[in-house]
């Protein structure tokens, strides 16, 4: 079973969105939304290893089999608006669904967190100002218009997560590594990913808790350690950046 089919194992029509063989670990670390008065009003959603499963898990984002950037990640994170944005907007939640079954993505910015669309989202604005280097850096050198080089860098980036489900901030990560997707998505990694890596089709950039992910060395494997972690830059002066340049659509 490759990684989109595990994903269809869920049931988007009922909260909390737990993934079947997740399920009896995160639901009892989930927090239940029952509106945004009540959310201010419960501590327990401000505990930083609270996962918030009413909300859509984000194993990955981005067109898996075409794209040639992955950066890999450890947990989505988690805003206020987070629900707003789910509860409020169609497009929105269309775009987290065709996103899991990776059926129906934008041809033109099939990393959603690059369409302009759906700047307004937290998501995108992050993902905006990770990535806003490298959108210069090819908009100017292929003297292409700044939406152009937008889709490019959409076509070409795709984010994984060790963990799919959202949180504040997160560091229990040994105890929960252990879990049915996170295993699934070490396994995408180290089958599909390895061998496009070692046929330098693909470049892969680990952000995040390098050791659990495992990777082997290659030159366009780019692990970060240290303070690199902590602030996970993707811009022209991180060590991610020139490889990245390379391998734009």
């Amino acid at each position: 079973m490759n990684i989109v089919d595990f994903w269809k194992n869920i049931n988007y029509n009922e909260k909390p969105f737990i993934h079947p063989e997740d399920n009896s670990i995160i639901k009892s670390q989930s927090y239940a939304f029952k509106g945004l008065h009540d959310l201010l009003n419960d501590q327990f959603w401000t505990d930083e290893g609270v996962f918030h499963t009413d909300l859509f898990p984000i194993p990955y984002a981005g067109k898996l089999d075409t794209a040639k950037i992955f950066i890999l990640l450890l947990n989505p994170g988690f805003t206020l608006s987070e629900y707003n944005s789910e509860e409020s907007s169609s497009e929105f939640r269309k775009a987290l669904r065709d996103n899991l079954s990776q059926q129906h993505l934008d041809p033109d910015f099939p990393f959603m967190f690059l369409n302009p669309e759906l700047l307004w989202h937290s998501g995108g604005q992050y993902w905006l100002s990770k990535l806003k280097d490298l959108i210069l850096f090819i908009k100017n050198s292929r003297q292409i218009s700044y939406v152009e080089a937008i889709s490019s860098v959409s076509k070409s980036v795709a984010i994984l997560e060790l963990i799919p489900y959202h949180s504040t901030k997160f560091t229990r990560v040994g105890s929960l590594s252990k879990i049915a997707s996170a295993q699934k998505m070490k396994t995408y990694v180290h089958s599909v990913l390895t061998d496009r890596l070692n046929r330098n089709e693909i470049c892969i950039i680990c952000t995040r808790k390098s050791k659990f992910w495992e990777l082997p060395e290659h030159e366009n494997a780019i692990i970060y350690q240290g303070s690199e972690c902590r602030s996970a830059s993707l811009s022209m002066n991180s060590r991610a950046f020139s490889t990245m340049t390379r391998f734009v659509h």
